[in-house]
């Protein structure tokens, strides 16, 4: 137990040296004791001794692995191992055909047969068809030239006959005074036309186009008629449409309003006659022409209802 103590101790003593442990006084009273203690000197120099080897050896490691040729050979090498490797694999996957294999082939080669005397029957039946076609189509030919040969003998020939000139200035005369008479009758009938514009009076004809446009819808308005209002004023009368306008229009509502209520009548010309500050109830007694006429009855802020009537 001694002895392996102080062979620790030394060790302990060797290692902090080297590492640069000690302080002035420790290194003084180590150096004292290497030259009284051989043993311990010894161990130092085996120590430094083995530390060299290891610096050169990691040195030359260093050295060989930047040493690219190196690098490039051992690849080569490996490459090249490898490779003999997989042919070797791939002769031996060659040889290792079992007899299981074999009878799978048989088998295959087997199946196949049959199928080879399919396609035999299959083309020898389709040789077949194609004859039959073959055969009707020609018989389909053969009688319709048969039929054309028959249609061109009965063509019936055409026969000259002779005509007198004579006749023929006849017909061309009777033809041409046919001609003159038609072209008078025409002329009397468009005379009569005129004489027939002419008195007519144009006043009648622009009476009817200010008619229609008297009774012409806008519709602009009658897409609004049936569109729902929200007002404070309940209106009571008049409907919204009324059909024949004789005397009056009586406007009465229930409700007040802070602000002032006005009613327009606007007729097919888009003519606006404006009632301002109305009360209910209100008599429109006014006599109108005849046409469609619209009405709204409303406020600054709010439409409270709209309608049409007609005078008739």
């Amino acid at each position: 137990m001694g002895n392996i103590n102080q062979e620790l101790e030394r060790l302990q003593l060797i290692s902090d040296f080297l590492k640069g442990k000690f302080s002035v006084k420790q290194l003084e009273h180590f150096k004292k004791r290497l030259e009284n203690d051989p043993v311990l000197a010894e161990e130092l120099q085996k120590h430094k001794k083995l530390i060299e080897l290891l610096k050169k050896k990691q040195e030359r490691d260093i050295a060989f692995l930047l040493d690219t040729k190196k690098d490039v050979d051992y690849m080569k090498q490996e490459r090249i191992y490898r490779r003999n490797q997989l042919r070797q694999e791939l002769e031996k996957i060659k040889d290792q055909k079992t007899e299981q294999q074999e009878n799978w082939e048989r088998k295959v080669a087997q199946s196949n047969q049959p199928s080879i005397y399919k396609m035999a029957a299959v083309f020898s039946l389709a040789i077949a068809i194609g004859g039959g076609v073959f055969f009707v189509a020609t018989q389909l030919i053969d009688s319709q030239k048969e039929r054309a040969l028959q249609a061109e003998v009965s063509v019936p020939m055409l026969v000259e006959v002779e005509t007198n000139p004579n006749d023929v200035l006849d017909k061309t005369i009777d033809n041409s005074l046919f001609q003159n008479e038609e072209k008078q009758v025409v002329a009397q009938n468009e005379n009569i036309e005129a004489v027939e514009i002419k008195n007519k009076n144009p006043q009648q004809s622009i009476s009817k186009k200010q008619n229609l446009l008297a009774y012409q819808p806008i519709e602009e308005y009658e897409n609004r008629l049936n569109q729902t209002t929200r007002s404070s004023i309940n209106l009571k009368s008049p409907i919204s449409v009324v059909e024949n306008y004789t005397q009056n229009l009586i406007f009465e509502w229930s409700g007040i309003s802070e602000e002032e209520i006005y009613l327009e009548i606007i007729n097919s010309q888009k003519e606006i006659i404006t009632y301002e500050n109305l009360e209910s109830p209100f008599v429109f007694d006014q006599q109108l022409e005849k046409g469609i006429y619209y009405w709204i009855l409303q406020t600054d802020s709010e439409v409270i209802k709209r309608g049409k009537f007609l005078v008739k």
